[in-house]
């Protein structure tokens, strides 16, 4: 018995070959009509080159500024400007700049054919044209991963901004400090607001005192320093010694308290007497050697006061240039230094003018 037709292991043969050859040959066809597109819109992108030029030629004596024309079926548009053009575009955009050099960008469904201003070749890219910037440009097309991948990034951003915006409504709430316990142009956010400080900046304060001084610190800041005292030996440097110092009084030396023993002792008293008022009046006195006191006292009004109106200065010299004299209390108390025995002192005390002095009795005491 003959048989009829084929069986179903046969059928399916037959399918897995074909199958096997749609899976070869399919790819290769889509190369084939995907090539041959970009050919056609190259091509198409040349043929829109030539026109632009053959409207460039019509329009040679002409000023031209900056055009872009919008390019769909056979027809690109400028305004009230055409560029006829034999074909079928999709999509594109020519633009004629004002030295007339000449940009242009045409799309289909997936393919962009683009040359510059400053190009000579058109070249093929995948994506679609932008028109957007200064010069044309071809974006990219974003696969699905890359569009997850975007969305994603997004998606975190966005929560993080989310998050910082509640960061920063809470720091809005915080913050107590004032401008006046900042510093000096520093600044800061203070309840979501920037203040900027005026506190001085002081800085470091270094102060040496005396004994006894005080010092005002500043209002501001201070980075620190140190506030010294002098040493009350570094402010008492003398050379006396007790035996220099009148019996019962205490002075500081290189800062040390010492009680004087010096005692004077009254060598001599004498009174100048005048009846009448006079200039001056004068007396010699003759010393051994040794240091001594002078002090020149008035008897006036009838009672004992310290002179104190000379209206001349009291002049004390002695008969020996080596010996020296000097004022303690100014024309009253001298302290004169007598090198040799039976030394010479002059004393010459002035009152002014005659008529009017009140010299009357002076007493000299001489001490020792």
């Amino acid at each position: 018995m003959k048989r009829k037709g084929f069986t179903l292991i046969e059928l399916l043969a037959v399918i897995v070959v074909l199958a096997i050859i749609a899976l070869i040959a399919l790819p290769i066809i889509t190369n084939v009509i995907d090539k041959a597109k970009k050919g056609a819109l190259k091509n198409s992108a040349y043929g829109l080159l030539e026109a632009s030029e053959l409207y460039l030629a019509k329009n040679m004596d002409k000023t031209l500024e900056t055009m872009e024309f919008t390019c769909s079926n056979n027809l690109c548009v400028s305004g009230t400007e055409k560029i006829d053009y034999k074909g079928s575009i999709d999509l594109g955009k020519i633009k004629i700049y004002s030295d007339k050099k000449v940009a242009i960008c045409l799309e289909n469904d997936k393919n962009s054919a683009i040359k510059l201003a400053n190009e000579k070749e058109v070249t093929i890219e995948t994506g679609n044209c932008n028109y957007t910037g200064e010069t044309y440009e071809v974006d990219e097309f974003v696969s699905l991963d890359k569009y997850n991948e975007i969305k994603n990034t997004l998606e975190t951003v966005q929560t993080s901004s989310d998050e910082l915006a509640d960061e920063l409504t809470e720091l809005k709430s915080k913050g107590t400090a004032t401008s006046s316990e900042i510093l000096n142009n520093k600044t800061a956010v203070v309840q979501g607001e920037e203040i900027t400080g005026t506190i001085a900046n002081n800085g470091l304060l270094n102060k040496t005192l005396n004994a006894g001084e005080s010092y005002t610190i500043p209002i501001g800041y201070t980075s620190g320093g140190t506030i010294t005292s002098k040493t009350l030996t570094s402010q008492t440097v003398s050379t006396a010694t007790s035996n220099n110092i009148f019996n019962g009084y205490t002075a500081f030396v290189n800062g040390a308290k010492i009680t004087g023993t010096y005692e004077l002792t009254n060598t001599q008293t004498t009174t100048l007497y005048s009846g009448t008022r006079v200039a001056s009046l004068s007396r010699t006195i003759t010393l051994n050697k040794g240091v001594y006191y002078i002090l020149v006292y008035n008897l006036f009004s009838g009672s004992n006061v310290p002179t104190a109106a000379f209206t001349g200065n009291t002049v004390i010299t002695s008969s020996n240039a080596a010996d020296t004299i000097s004022s303690i209390i100014a024309n009253k108390f001298f302290k004169v230094n007598v090198n040799n025995d039976n030394t010479t002192i002059n004393l010459i005390l002035y009152g002014g003018i005659a008529t009017t002095s009140f010299l009357h009795d002076i007493t000299i005491y001489i001490l020792k």
